[in-house]
């Protein structure tokens, strides 16, 4: 669903983005250095000329040289002394610009419009310059320069280039998923542009894929597995759930589109986490049998690992609805804790997130739960109704975050939790070293501080 993978593709999004801007830039630097015998204005005409030539086409094996040859052309002008900054860059993106569209072959363009193409070459060419703001990288300027071209953008500096995307195939594919991952990025809603140096392979999972590992040895970024390194093996797709070694259970139709959702079990030592989407409690039930009955492969080779004694932490399906974290799933797992992501809006038919039935299930199995957000008075969540949740020692919840209704306010405490451990706490025997660790921002009043104190980050250390 749109709800779990939109802040993936946004993040593809950006970061083609990112790939288009560090390729302008990249152009940018090459001519501003080639021009460093030159005067000033040169120097910032250069650095224009090429960055623009690269937007146009000018980039790649075969055609950078068209670039540079732009470049070296607005070196070689000459200019009126003593102009503005901004008009050697003017200049010197309308001799890249006219240069390369002059070339019978060059790449596709990178920017489609000349007014972007002109604000892209000179923000680059006056950050290189050091011109008025130039904080930033000179790739990030060039991204905000083209940041009307696209909705409001953050940068990536192309963190993830080279990557596996991991998704359950074309049924039910998000609107512009495989041209993201591809590596392209819409402009001006109607306009494609490839981002170079994107190097992605997407894995679709079938039934072949369930007890596979996931995290190593697969993808444009594969290595074998570390020794004692985490793993993170398929346990759900398309509708069936893994059974042990190569056996597996078809579930459905219950709700068609939820039941392709993907179930990952992550082992690190003896540490055990479940996570599996909006899958409804008729895969998640078959799953917390098989995970507590059978091994996972080691990734390594050799003897398989051992079956958990727990699954120390979940994130609690389908957001808290009813259909899933069945009681049975929660006796069979066994959990410390459980993280819910919800929020301030309703999913599916209006009922609130998560509902009372889901966290009366949770509060009598799970000695500790972590929730983005939980705006509808439920009971056993003092924080649902801006109670103080810590002073109450029963309490089992943590509403985190300022629990605020604008998730896009400026300068807010939005409600992450962050699940942490280290090596040897996962590795650690039965007893207070075997240990993770869930990190948050608690807005409540501290009663050991003054009238008004808040509590900020907050850790709480869970043993399992």
């Amino acid at each position: 669903d749109d709800d779990h993978v939109g802040g993936i593709g946004q993040l593809l999004r950006f970061d083609n983005l990112s790939a288009i801007a560090k390729t302008v830039a990249d152009a940018a630097t090459a001519g501003f250095g080639a021009a460093q015998a030159k005067s000033r204005g040169n120097k910032i005409a250069a650095a224009a000329a090429g960055a623009a030539a690269a937007a146009r086409g000018g980039y790649g094996p075969v055609h950078a040289a068209v670039a540079v040859e732009a470049a070296a052309r607005a070196a070689d002008k000459e200019f009126t002394a003593d102009r503005p900054d901004a008009f050697y860059a003017s200049e010197g993106a309308t001799i890249g610009s006219d240069y390369v569209d002059r070339q019978p072959l060059v790449s596709p363009w990178l920017i489609r419009t000349a007014q972007t193409v002109k604000k892209a070459a000179t923000a680059g060419a006056l950050r290189l310059i050091g011109g008025p703001g130039a904080g930033g990288t000179t790739a990030s300027r060039v991204a905000n320069a083209i940041g009307g071209a696209v909705p409001p953008s953050f940068w990536t500096d192309r963190a993830y280039a080279s990557c596996q995307v991991v998704d359950t195939g074309a049924l039910y594919e998000p609107d512009q998923w495989g041209a993201l991952i591809g590596g392209h990025v819409l402009m001006w809603a109607n306009d494609w542009r490839p981002a170079p140096g994107t190097n992605r392979t997407r894995c679709s999972l079938g039934t072949a894929d369930l007890a596979r590992e996931i995290l190593w040895n697969s993808g444009p970024q594969a290595i074998p597995a570390p020794a004692d390194a985490p793993a993170m093996f398929v346990v759900a797709t398309r509708s069936n759930a893994w059974q042990g070694g190569n056996n597996y259970a078809p579930f459905g139709p219950f709700q068609p589109k939820n039941d392709q959702a993907i179930g990952l079990v992550l082992r690190f030592g003896n540490f055990f986490y479940y996570t599996g989407d909006d899958l409804p409690s008729v895969g998640e039930d078959l799953i917390g049998t098989a995970v507590m009955g059978n091994s996972f492969a080691n990734p390594q080779g050799g003897a398989a690992f051992p079956a958990p004694h727990r699954i120390a932490a979940f994130k609690c399906g389908h957001h808290g609805a009813d259909g899933s974290t069945s009681d049975t799933f929660l006796q069979t797992i066994d959990s410390r804790a459980s993280l819910i992501s919800c929020g301030l809006g309703q999913f599916g038919t209006g009922d609130p997130h998560p509902t009372q039935n889901v966290i009366n299930r949770i509060n009598a199995r799970v000695p500790r739960f972590f929730l983005t957000n939980c705006k509808f008075y439920t009971d056993h969540i003092p924080g649902s109704g801006d109670q103080d949740q810590l002073t109450d020692v029963h309490n089992r919840s943590r509403v985190c975050g300022d629990n605020a209704d604008n998730n896009l306010a400026a300068g807010r405490h939005r409600g992450d939790a962050r699940l942490y451990l280290s090596e040897a706490e996962s590795t650690a025997p039965d007893g207070a070293g075997r240990r993770f660790h869930v990190h948050y921002y608690d807005r409540d009043d501290n009663p050991n501080a003054m009238i008004g104190g808040v509590i900020g980050d907050r850790t709480e250390d869970i043993l399992y």
